[in-house]
C-alpha cells in the first residue's frame, strides 16, 4: 500500500528494560549506572497519593492500548518498553488541590522521563472513555519513543532525548527543551493512526466511536475530531442544561506546520517520496529509533544548511 512504512521487516534484536535505551559520552560503567537506574525506576511504581482506582473500564482500555502498541510502533521502527498498566497513573481533576489544578492548568497527560510513569487526568463527569483513551495512547507513544541521554563531563552539560524532544542543560542552568512543537506534532499524528488502526478493538470504546462517526457524518464540514464531551451545569432555576463539544485532535498548529514542512519536503525530493505519508514515517522512524541523521538530511536538503538548529531553537522552551 502507498505511504506504509517500510521498516516494519527490520529485525529487532534490541530489548527495552525501561525507557532509556542508551547513555552516550560516558563510560560503559556509567553507562550500566545510568540504565540500571532507570530499570530500578520502572520496575518500582508507587502509587500516588491523589491517584485514584482505575475503573474496570479504564483497565480494559489500557490493557487493550498495550496489546496492540507494540505491533504498531513495529512499523516504525520502535521497540516497546515492558510496560504494564502500574506504569500509568490515573488522577481524578476534581480531587486534586487548587493550587495543583493551577499549576497543570489543561495539561491532562504527561509523560515522566525519570520517574517512568504515564500520569494521566481525568474528568469523570464531562470526559467519556475515548477521551481517556486518547490521552493514555498519546502519552505512552511518548514512552515508547527513542529515549537517550548524552553527558559531555568536561562541559558539565548533558541532554536528554524522547522521542523527537531534545531536553538540554548546561551548568548551573535551568533545563531547555528543544523541538517542543515538532515532538509534539508527530506524537499526535502517531496517536491519530493508532486511534483508527486499533481503537475499534477495545469494546469498551465502542459506544463513544460510534457517537463519535454520527458526530462527523452531520457535520457540514465532515471534520475529523478525537472526541466529544458533554458537560451538563445546573442554573439557579434548577433547570439542567447539557453542552455538547466535539474536540479535534491535540495540537493542531504544530501539526500544521508539521505537514507544511512535509509537503515542502514531498515537492523538493518527488523522486524520493510517492507521498507525503512516506515523508511522515521518516519523520516517525527517528522518533523511534533516534536515527535524526536521515531527517536533519530532508529538512537542510529543503530548507538549506542550518535550518534543522533554527527549528529547534524557534521551538525552544524552559522545562520546569
Amino acid at each position: 500500500m502507498e505511504g506504509e512504512p517500510k521498516f516494519k521487516e527490520e529485525k529487532q534484536e534490541f530489548q527495552r528494560t525501561s525507557g532509556i535505551m542508551r547513555a552516550a559520552g560516558v563510560s560503559r560503567e556509567v553507562e550500566k549506572e545510568v540504565l540500571d537506574a532507570s530499570k530500578e525506576s520502572f520496575d518500582n511504581q508507587k502509587k500516588f497519593s491523589l491517584e485514584s482506582e482505575k475503573t474496570p473500564e479504564e483497565i480494559e482500555i489500557i490493557n487493550g492500548i498495550l496489546g496492540k502498541l507494540q505491533e504498531f510502533i513495529k512499523k516504525y521502527g520502535g521497540v516497546m518498553p515492558p510496560i504494564t498498566p502500574d506504569h500509568i497513573h490515573v488522577c481524578e481533576y476534581d480531587t486534586l488541590p487548587v493550587e495543583q489544578r493551577e499549576r497543570i492548568k489543561s495539561i491532562r497527560g504527561r509523560y515522566d522521563e525519570d520517574s517512568q510513569f504515564v500520569a494521566v487526568i481525568r474528568n469523570s463527569e464531562s470526559e467519556n472513555n475515548l477521551v481517556f483513551a486518547s490521552r493514555v495512547a498519546h502519552e505512552l507513544m511518548h514512552f515508547c519513543g527513542f529515549q537517550s541521554v548524552t553527558a559531555n563531563p568536561e562541559k558539565e552539560t548533558w541532554s536528554f532525548r524522547v522521542g523527537g524532544l531534545v531536553v538540554a542543560k548546561k551548568k548551573d542552568q535551568k533545563r531547555e527543551m528543544y523541538f517542543v512543537d515538532v515532538d509534539e506534532a508527530i506524537t499526535e499524528e502517531l496517536m491519530k493512526r493508532f486511534d483508527a488502526e486499533c481503537f475499534d478493538a477495545i469494546p469498551a470504546l465502542a459506544k463513544d466511536l460510534e457517537d463519535r462517526e454520527k458526530w462527523i457524518k452531520k457535520s457540514v464540514k465532515g471534520d475529523k475530531i478525537s472526541y466529544i464531551t458533554t458537560t451538563t451545569t445546573k442554573e439557579e432555576s434548577s433547570m439542567y442544561y447539557t453542552t455538547i463539544r466535539a474536540q479535534p485532535y491535540q495540537y493542531k498548529e504544530e501539526r500544521e506546520k508539521l505537514w507544511q514542512i512535509i509537503n515542502d519536503i514531498c515537492e523538493k525530493k518527488p523522486d524520493d517520496f510517492k507521498s507525503e505519508e512516506e515523508v511522515f514515517n521518516v519523520f516517525a522512524n527517528t522518533y523511534f529509533t533516534g536515527n535524526l541523521l536521515q531527517t536533519v538530511r530532508l529538512i537542510e536538503d529543503t530548507y538549506g544548511k542550518g535550518f534543522f538548529r533554527k527549528l529547534g531553537e524557534e521551538t525552544k522552551q524552559p522545562k520546569e
